[in-house]
């Protein structure tokens, strides 16, 4: 993993795997997070945020551009390895349990009926609606727990 744009950004997809295969070894939680050019440019305009996205276990390039400005400025190559990517390329894997949370249930029942396509196992999972309240208006308890009585692997969150 190197550091481009102050970003700690992982591109090699075989370490991605290998990263997240390690860390679940290991007790405790961690988060991947995804950044585009968007999520660059916020980062290095607010110290707060750029120290959460470099605060996970890794981060993965969600931009076609990011990599176009790492040639033209280190004249080093590099391709993206978006977040819809990786959540397929983990989906397909049927390698671990997982939990998936967040957005309006109609859309979560979509998305089951298209992961059990690719990965049977996924029928099993929970798919859990998160109400769109004030963040101070959750039930973080009762999230964790139903986290934990699950057993996931890997917390899918959907943040819009």
């Amino acid at each position: 993993m190197k550091t481009y744009f102050n970003i700690r950004y992982e591109f090699d997809k075989k370490r991605v795997h290998e990263s997240i295969a390690e860390r679940l070894t290991q007790p405790g939680s961690d988060y991947i997070c995804v950044a585009d050019g968007v999520i660059m440019n916020t980062a290095n305009r607010d110290s707060g945020y750029l120290e959460i996205i470099n605060g996970g276990l890794l981060t993965i390039c969600d931009s076609g551009y990011v990599p176009l400005y790492i040639k033209w400025i280190y004249g080093e190559k590099f391709e993206q390895y978006c977040g819809s990517e990786i959540f397929y390329d983990i989906i397909a894997s049927r390698k671990y349990r997982m939990i998936f949370l967040g957005t309006q249930q109609a859309t979560l029942d979509g998305l089951k009926s298209e992961l059990v396509k690719i990965n049977s196992d996924v029928k099993d999972m929970t798919f859990y609606e998160l109400p769109f309240c004030k963040v101070t208006e959750f039930d973080y308890p009762a999230i964790a727990e139903m986290i934990e009585k699950d057993g996931a692997d890997i917390v899918w969150i959907a943040l819009g």
